[in-house]
């Protein structure tokens, strides 16, 4: 069962952000569900001013993950990897892949004539 939230927001912001809601193809329900959802995940309220300036700082740097995010990319990875034949390796002679996947590519795109 679903809990309905109410809240007080000046009228002209709230018709801003319905706009740009409706332009991300969002609502006003999946906002909130979202701010709901960031509040349980990082146990404290979004700050769209440090947001920005993170952002801006995070230009030309990396982001580092969290020991549970490395954890949820490691099972994603395990559930969606496929591993290669040893064949694979075999074909690739004494070549390295980039050199092997260019040479691939090459045979096929000159196979199309």
């Amino acid at each position: 069962m679903d809990s309905i939230v109410t809240a007080r927001i000046p009228v002209e912001v709230k018709n801003q952000v319905s706009e740009i809601l409706e332009s991300l193809g969002s609502n006003t329900t999946q906002l909130i569900n979202a701010a709901f959802e960031y509040v349980l995940v990082t146990g404290r309220l979004p700050d769209a001013h440090e947001s920005a300036s993170l952002e801006s700082s995070a230009k030309g740097s990396s982001r580092q993950l969290s020991e549970k995010d490395k954890e949820k990319l490691s099972a994603l990875f395990g559930k969606i990897s496929v591993p290669a034949p040893a064949s694979f390796w075999n074909d690739l002679g004494d070549s390295t892949y980039k050199e092997a996947i260019s040479e691939w590519r090459s045979s096929d795109y000159e196979a199309l004539d």
